[in-house]
C-alpha cells in the first residue's frame, strides 16, 4: 500500500500508460512496472490504492515480471496479462551447449514438406511465444506455435506470397501486426494477426531507391518496430537505417536516423548494415556487417559510438567477423550473431570482450550443436535462445541451463 502523496507523486511525474475499469467498477492503473487496483471510489481518492501486480520500492522481488510493459489487459477469468518491449536476462545466465532442432531439413522428408526450410532468414517470437520465421526461398513465412496441439501452421500473405520472386526476408510481430520485409519486391508489408488487410509500409513494390530517396528502398535486410509502431529499416545496399512513421504507406518519406547512405567506416558512415534493435530509449544499435563492429546511436545523434568489435574482422573474443543480428536486454548486454565466425556471444556493457555462449567449439564441421550460418537470433519467454541458421536450413533452440534471474 503506498501513501496518497507517494500515489499521487508517481502518477503525476510517471503517469499511467492506461486505465481501464472492470465489472465492479474498481480501476486499474497500468504504468510500465506496476498495476495499481483502485477499489470502486470517486476519481479524486487515491489512498486506496493497492499494488496488483509487479514492484516498487518495498517489492522489488518482483522486478523482473514486468520491466518495461507496454501493453495490458486482462482476460475473461481475470488475470492479468502486460506485454513487454524489453527482455531481462541474469548476466549469470548459461544456456545449454546441447541445440533441439525446432524445424528444419529432416532427412526422408520431401523439399515441399512444411517441415523443411529453405533459407530462413529473420526470425521472431511473439508475446504468446510463438515463433514466426522469413523463409526466403519457398517465400513463405512459417509459423511455430508453442502450444503442443498444434505444433506447426503455415502462414501465407496472400496475396503478397502469389509471386515467386517476393523473398520474405524478415518479420517482426507487435500486439496486433505482423510486418514482412520483402527483399525482391522493396517494400515492407503490414498486415494485421490474422493475415488480413496488407498494405505497403514503406517503399515502393517493385522500385528500388538510390542513398538519397527517402521513399524507396533497396535490397533491405532488416526490420524493427517500436512501441509506437514506429518503422525501422536497415538499408543495407543504401549504408542506412530509415524510420516510417506508424501510419507511414507506400511512397512516403522516412527519415534517417543512421549512416549517410555513403559506404564507409566512419562515426558518420556504415558498411552494409543488417540487424537493428532499439531499446525504450530509442537508442539504435547497428550490426555494421563490414566494418565488423556494432554501432550504437543515441536519438538524434548524427555519429554513432562503437560498442562491440574493432572494425577488423577476426575470431577473438574482441573481434567479429560480419555480424548479422544484434539484441539487446534490459542490463544493456549485447546478443551478437557473429555469422562470419558461426558463434553467438553475449557482450558486456563498456566491455572490449564478448564471451560466447552458443556454437563455441565450432570448428566448421557442422555437428548437431554447430551453426553453420547464423543470421537471425530471438529469445522465447523463459529465456531459451533460438537463432535461425541459414545454411543449414533450420531454427536451433538453446535452453537456459542456469540462471540466478528470472526473465
Amino acid at each position: 500500500m503506498k501513501s496518497e502523496d507517494a500515489l499521487q507523486l508517481f502518477i503525476a511525474t510517471i503517469g499511467p500508460i492506461s486505465v481501464a475499469i472492470d465489472a465492479s467498477q474498481d480501476s486499474f492503473q497500468f504504468y510500465r512496472s506496476v498495476v495499481y487496483n483502485e477499489p470502486a471510489c470517486l476519481s479524486t481518492e487515491l489512498d486506496h490504492g493497492v499494488l496488483a501486480v509487479g514492484y516498487d520500492t518495498t517489492s522489488s522481488g518482483d522486478y523482473y515480471i514486468i520491466k518495461s510493459s507496454w501493453g495490458t489487459t486482462w482476460d475473461m477469468e481475470g488475470y492479468i496479462w502486460m506485454s513487454r518491449r524489453e527482455f531481462n536476462i541474469s548476466p549469470s545466465t548459461v544456456w545449454a551447449k546441447e541445440a533441439t532442432t525446432i524445424i528444419g531439413f529432416n532427412i526422408g522428408l520431401p523439399m515441399s514438406s512444411p517441415l523443411v526450410l529453405m533459407g530462413s532468414r529473420g526470425i521472431h517470437i511473439s508475446n504468446d511465444n510463438n515463433l514466426y520465421i522469413a523463409d526466403q526461398i519457398k517465400n513463405r513465412i512459417a509459423l511455430v506455435l508453442e502450444k503442443p496441439t498444434s505444433i506447426l501452421s503455415i502462414f501465407l500473405a496472400k496475396p503478397i506470397f502469389s509471386l515467386s520472386s517476393t523473398m520474405p526476408i524478415d518479420v517482426f510481430v507487435t500486439e496486433k501486426y505482423i510486418y514482412i520485409l520483402e527483399q525482391n519486391r522493396f517494400h515492407v508489408v503490414k498486415l494485421l494477426r490474422d493475415g488480413t488487410n496488407p498494405v505497403i509500409a514503406a517503399g515502393v513494390t517493385d522500385q528500388r531507391g538510390s542513398h538519397e530517396d527517402l521513399s524507396r528502398i533497396t535490397r533491405a535486410f532488416s526490420i524493427f518496430v517500436d512501441s509506437k509502431e514506429n518503422l525501422y529499416v536497415s538499408d543495407t545496399t543504401n549504408n542506412r537505417v530509415i524510420r516510417f512513421s506508424s501510419n507511414s504507406s507506400s511512397g512516403m518519406p522516412g527519415l534517417i536516423i543512421a549512416g549517410n547512405g555513403i559506404f564507409g567506416s566512419d562515426a558518420s558512415q556504415l558498411a552494409h548494415p543488417y540487424g537493428i534493435f532499439i531499446d525504450e530509449t530509442e537508442t539504435l544499435y547497428v550490426a555494421d556487417s563490414s566494418n565488423h563492429r556494432i554501432q550504437r546511436w543515441s536519438k538524434g545523434a548524427s555519429s554513432a559510438v562503437t560498442v562491440a568489435g574493432t572494425g577488423h574482422y577476426g575470431a577473438s573474443l574482441s573481434q567479429l567477423n560480419v555480424p548479422r543480428d544484434i539484441m539487446v536486454d534490459s542490463n544493456k548486454y549485447m546478443y551478437i550473431v557473429d555469422h562470419g565466425n558461426r558463434r553467438i556471444l553475449r557482450w558486456p556493457p563498456n566491455s572490449e570482450f564478448g564471451e560466447c555462449i552458443a556454437s563455441c567449439t565450432n570448428n566448421g564441421v557442422l555437428g548437431a550443436n554447430d551453426l553453420k550460418g547464423p543470421t537471425s537470433l530471438a529469445f522465447d519467454k523463459y529465456g531459451s535462445l533460438y537463432i535461425s541458421d541459414e545454411n543449414s536450413n533450420r531454427v536451433q533452440k538453446y535452453e537456459i541451463l542456469y540462471s540466478s534471474g528470472e526473465l
